[in-house]
């Protein structure tokens, strides 16, 4: 049996233990109990360790839902719904400095910015090809492993990549897939196919004048010119890009003696008479 003294010892240890508990959760500090356990101030269950009472808090402050109030989309996390809400709005915050392009997040405009600098810091750790976002390294890692986790919902067949697949998926729509014969990958048209057939013969027609560096299709070559300055961007468009050739009947320009002479056969008997 408990004597006075120790029930009254037991009743003063207990509201130390109280006011202990008051002060610790007013600064969010995991209290020991008596016994050394971690308990919870909302229902006075025990845990060994600061994690498992973190974790048990969890489930008496269930985590914040932040719905869009433009379509059914929820999220955990409030920046989330902003960066979302910009996909509605139309508008993107973050401008590059280079071109005025616009993006909805900073890490949209960080990879974009890769395309003035020419970096490509992704590399493959096992043939040493550089590439300028992560995404397209996974997607070229796995060329090496051999993993195929495209699978074509018509016909079962597998594919490595992303773009391999929509190429023969487009047989089962309708249109005709043309294959590299070298990778096997497909296009829907042969434009397309020569274009990339150019990644393997290394063959780069398309010149920077201003640099003389080499691409294979004009569009990145277009891009690549952001790369240099507007001063030399507007010299190259003045010296070398100028119409120089021009038509004697109806003073139209061209860019090259072919093209001039292409349209001068448009004038008919007047051309036949000048050229004579």
């Amino acid at each position: 049996m408990m004597s006075i003294e120790e029930a009254f010892m037991t009743t003063e240890a207990e509201e130390i233990q109280i006011e202990m508990v008051s002060e610790g959760d007013l600064c969010g500090v995991p209290i020991l109990n008596m016994n050394n356990y971690y308990f919870c101030t909302v229902c006075g269950e025990n845990y060994e360790t600061k994690g498992e009472l973190r974790k048990h808090k969890t489930t008496h402050n269930p985590p914040k839902i932040f719905p869009c109030d433009l379509c059914p989309k929820i999220f955990t996390k409030k920046y989330n719904l902003q960066q979302h809400v910009l996909s509605h709005t139309g508008e993107r915050p973050h401008v590059c400095t280079v071109c005025n392009k616009g993006f909805t997040r900073k890490k949209y405009l960080n990879e974009h910015y890769l395309v003035h600098t020419g970096e490509e810091p992704f590399l493959c750790e096992i043939c040493n090809e550089g590439f300028m976002t992560q995404d397209e390294l996974k997607e070229h890692h796995i060329q090496h492993t051999g993993e195929k986790p495209y699978s074509c919902p018509k016909c079962g067949k597998q594919f490595a990549t992303e773009i391999q697949f929509k190429g023969h998926y487009y047989t089962h729509t309708g249109g005709k897939a043309h294959e590299c014969d070298i990778c096997h990958k497909t296009f829907k048209n042969k434009t397309l196919l020569d274009r990339h057939y150019l990644i393997h013969t290394g063959e780069r027609p398309h010149v920077c004048g201003v640099c003389n560096r080499g691409f294979t299709n004009k569009s990145t070559l277009d891009r690549h010119y952001l790369t240099h300055t507007d001063l030399l961007h507007d010299h190259y468009n003045n010296c070398i890009m100028e119409k120089q050739y021009v038509c004697e009947i109806c003073e139209k320009t061209f860019y090259s003696p072919n093209d001039l002479e292409q349209h001068f056969l448009n004038h008919g008997d007047v051309a036949a008479l000048i050229s004579a």
